[in-house]
């Protein structure tokens, strides 16, 4: 069974000519098809008569047109624009060009699986966006009206994003028709996932830290999984290249494409450790200076692309039946470190560690920033917990001290170590 959703457009676009042109190759193609002319004789037919129109959007017209010929089964007249359109247009109760105008159609471009949903068209569903792209030179982007069914568009995403589902589109300047087979979106969930297994994923602009622990009926926990995904080389951008430089807007399709892909992995990571929820700390940054010199701003500032790949773990996670859980990021990085962190337990993997620990009773009053305990932190830092009412004090004594407390990626030793040359991304296993 097909289904559609219909979306409003909101930002104003600007067809131009192209939905008269589609109009007239699906009438001609209706024309031809009831001449007995088959779809491979009158799509070259097509492209003589427009050799201007995308060749995917002639063989979708000639498609739309040779399936309104089939569709009538009782040879009746077809009036495109309606009978009674028509009818009026005789009796001169319209004009000719309001006649006109109505018997143009929704431009309509076939869905192709393969082709992320669709080769004219370019899906960012979650941020309620699209791109429709006629030809090589001419992208008009297509902004929509949030709907109800913003859950269904996010499984869409997912499956379109992997090659997995073929989106039709039928589009108006005022509006987007998407088509899709029911039977394609009915995603299974993860089979045997663990509610008291928990992912925890510490997000910085170069490392991407990784813990699964797991809970047991008495709220102790042990570690089963670290990974760290270092993106130092991946975030090396071409020097000297300005914004509009070819060389420089691939770099940054290729960086979007990484992100997209770095999401799907931890999808699988979760699915193989059969994790019942995923945890993220709760940030709302904001451009800023850093103090600490123009590299740094601009990779956090603009490098850093956490909002697409926070989106795209929190929208598979949702389709997969994983609980997406977002908890407060005070002091984790203080605890993991002080609690967790050692010579095969990083800094990022330690606080992944703490933000997987919040996620399991996260709404419990005094779980997320329990008292500082002596008997839980690593030695040398025992005198710092002493004393302390609270994680405040602990991080003034440690600013205060001049020490640093974070374990370095490059002073632990990892099981495994690996290396992506085309996407330029190390793994590191523990």
């Amino acid at each position: 069974m097909i289904k559609t959703i219909v979306l409003d457009i909101v930002n104003g676009i600007d067809l131009g000519e192209l939905p008269r042109l589609y109009s007239s190759m699906v009438r001609i193609s209706y024309n031809r098809a009831k001449e007995g002319m088959t779809g491979n004789d009158i799509r070259p037919y097509l492209q003589e008569r427009f050799p201007e129109i995308n060749s995917w959007l002639v063989h979708s017209a000639e498609v739309d047109g040779t399936t309104i010929h089939k569709s009538n089964v009782d040879e009746h007249k077809i009036h495109f624009g309606g009978k009674k359109t028509y009818e009026k247009y005789m009796k001169h109760q319209i004009t000719k060009e309001e006649y006109r105008h109505s018997k143009i159609m929704p431009i309509y471009s076939l869905g192709e699986a393969c082709k992320y949903g669709n080769r004219l068209f370019d899906f960012d569903l979650n941020e309620c966006k699209l791109t429709f792209k006629p030809s090589k030179n001419t992208h008009i982007p297509i902004e929509f009206k949030p709907t109800k069914r913003m859950e269904e568009l996010r499984k869409l995403q997912v499956l379109t994003d992997s090659g997995a589902l073929a989106l039709t589109v039928r589009l108006t300047d005022r509006n987007v028709f998407l088509s899709y087979e029911e039977t394609g979106i009915n995603v299974d969930k993860y089979d045997g996932l663990r509610k008291r297994r928990i992912m925890g994923i510490d997000l910085n602009p170069n490392y991407i830290g990784i813990s699964v622990i797991e809970f047991d009926r008495k709220d102790k926990f042990e570690v089963i999984h670290k990974e760290v995904i270092e993106l130092t080389d991946f975030n090396k951008e071409p020097d000297g290249l300005k914004s509009d430089d070819p060389k420089k807007k691939k770099f940054n399709r290729k960086r979007r494409f990484e992100i997209i892909e770095l999401a799907y992995k931890i999808d699988r990571i979760a699915k193989y450790w059969h994790c019942g929820k995923i945890s993220m700390e709760k940030l709302a940054i904001k451009s800023k200076d850093m103090k600490k010199g123009r590299k740094l701003n601009k990779l956090v500032n603009n490098t850093w692309i956490r909002n697409l790949l926070r989106t795209k773990i929190h929208m598979l996670a949702d389709t997969h039946g994983i609980e997406f859980r977002e908890v407060i990021p005070e002091y984790s990085s203080i605890i993991g470190n002080l609690y967790y962190a050692n010579e095969t337990t990083p800094d990022m993997c330690a606080a992944a560690i703490e933000l997987a620990r919040r996620a399991h009773k996260q709404f419990e009053k005094g779980w997320n920033l329990p008292t500082p305990d002596v008997t839980l932190c690593r030695e040398q830092w025992k005198h710092t917990i002493i004393g302390a009412r609270g994680w405040k004090t602990v991080a003034t004594k440690l600013k205060n001290s001049g020490q640093r407390y974070r374990v370095l990626l490059e002073e632990t030793q990892c099981r495994l170590r690996s290396f992506n040359y085309k996407s330029n991304i190390y793994f590191n296993y523990f």
